[in-house]
Parts: structure tokens; sequence; C-alpha cells
């Protein structure tokens, strides 16, 4: 069953409102696997979790470690394949997604200070050939923090005083 959601998730990713390209699957990170390393249109980072009933909190908090985790390594990634087009300087975002979400997770999420978050049900819809994946984001999709520029200070120094321009 597993084996079966994760391959239509990784048809299903690049068609969510904020598209993701995957990068890579079922990598080990920082004790456990990461489903999908994907990147959205801007070259942020998302992980992406999938959480079985009952397993959404301890899937978040997981979700989490991870993402700081993989933080300080994106900048190796782009200089392993700069092609990919990965921006570290974005950070790392989270999408979990589950079957149910308790309550808690969902609080959890909120409190998580900046868009780092994105949270998800799928939901498994049977067809006439067997059963397709829905997957329903909660809220809109958190965007990817723009880096804040560094403000021009001219150094230039020209010793002209304002009497110069006819002041």
């Amino acid at each position: 069953m597993r084996a079966e959601l994760l391959r239509q998730l990784r048809g299903l990713l690049p068609k969510l409102p904020d598209p993701l390209e995957i990068v890579a699957e079922q990598i080990l990170g920082l004790e456990s696997r990461i489903d999908f390393v994907a990147k959205d249109p801007r070259g942020q980072v998302v992980l992406v979790f999938l959480a079985d009933r009952g397993s959404d909190l301890g899937v978040l908090a997981d979700a989490l470690a991870q993402c700081s985790w993989m933080e300080p390594r994106v900048a190796d990634w782009v200089k392993l394949a700069p092609q990919l087009g990965l921006r570290p300087q974005l950070g790392v975002r989270v999408l979990l997604l589950a079957s149910h979400l308790d309550p808690r997770t969902i609080a959890a999420a909120k409190s998580v200070e900046g868009p780092v978050i994105g949270l998800g049900i799928w939901r498994p819809v049977p067809t006439g050939a067997g059963t397709e994946i829905l997957v329903e984001l909660l809220g809109a999709p958190p965007p990817a923090l723009a880096p804040v520029a560094e403000p021009i200070v001219s150094r230039f120094r020209t010793g002209l005083r304002a009497e110069d321009f006819g002041g």
C-alpha cells in the first residue's frame, strides 16, 4: 500500500498548486528516511513526508528534525548538482501528507514560526481501474521567503560640499 501511495504521489507533487519537482526519493536523513526531497519553482527545498493514520504527530517532529538536518547540506547539494537550481538562501520547508491529521499536529504546525510547514490530507478515490489518490492541502501552500536584500551603501566619496551644488 505505501509503495503504491508513494508511486502515485510522485505523479501528484508536480501538479500541486505550488508544484514540486522531485530531486531525490527515500534518502536517509537524520536517523530515518525522507520520502521525497523536492524543490518548488523558486528553488526552495521541500521535504515531503507521508504519515500513516495515527503517526502524523510523530512524523511532524521527525520532519522538523530532518528540516534542521537538511538545511546546512543544501549548499553541498548545489556544489554537487548545480543544475538542480536549488537556492540554499531560501531555507528548507516541510510538506506533511497524511490520511488523517490529529488536531494536535495542526496546532503544532501552526505554532512554528514562519512558512516552514505545509499540511495536506490524501484520500483514496475509487476509479474504474482501481484507486487514485487525491491530495488536499490545508490552507495555501506556504510561500518561500524571499531573501532579504542587503541595503546598498555607497562607499564613494567625492569631497563635494553642498555649496558646490549652488546651494
